[in-house]
């Protein structure tokens, strides 16, 4: 179980050393819980992740890509910043300094820029969307980053466009 315990050394004769605490058994991590569950494939989005067991030191991958910005905030709370990836659903895995690990399948879905409305399709409904929120501070339609809606996100949006 998890815990620290003692370490007792008996030698052949019968005598004995303890020392108290002298070893700590880690739980394995677990992941409950990733949110939100999905974002762009540029990356960047701010993830937290929730479960159990988590140290120190832990590192995170989302779709076999590495997580920028991993904080530990306590044993059950991990944020980090989305890799950027390709489009689909992707396990999400957080390692321990320890080496134990914990995955969460289909935990995080990368979708095109310019899926505004995240039906999984770049249309007329996504530009109208944008379109609306031209010049606003707007996160689902600002697909490069810089923190506005604007020409820029509309030409990714309309590079990602599907029929």
């Amino acid at each position: 179980a998890a815990g620290t315990v003692d370490v007792r050394v008996t030698n052949a004769d019968g005598q004995f050393g303890v020392r108290t605490s002298a070893f700590t058994y880690n739980a394995a991590p677990s992941i409950t819980a990733v949110s939100p569950n999905n974002g762009y494939v540029a990356g960047g989005t701010s993830i937290t992740i929730s479960g159990t067991g988590f140290l120190s030191g832990a590192t995170v991958t989302v779709g076999g890509a590495s997580a920028n910005s991993v904080v530990v905030v306590n044993g059950s709370t991990i944020t980090v910043k989305a890799p950027s990836n390709s489009t689909g659903v992707k396990s999400v895995v957080v390692t321990n300094a320890d080496g134990q690990s914990a995955t969460l399948a289909t935990a995080y879905t990368y979708l095109a820029a310019g899926d505004v409305n995240r039906d999984g399709r770049v249309n007329v409904l996504d530009l109208s969307v944008l379109i609306s929120k031209d010049g606003q501070t707007y996160p689902e339609a600002d697909f490069n980053g810089d923190g506005i809606v604007g020409s820029a996100d509309m030409a990714m949006l309309l590079a990602a466009w599907t029929w």
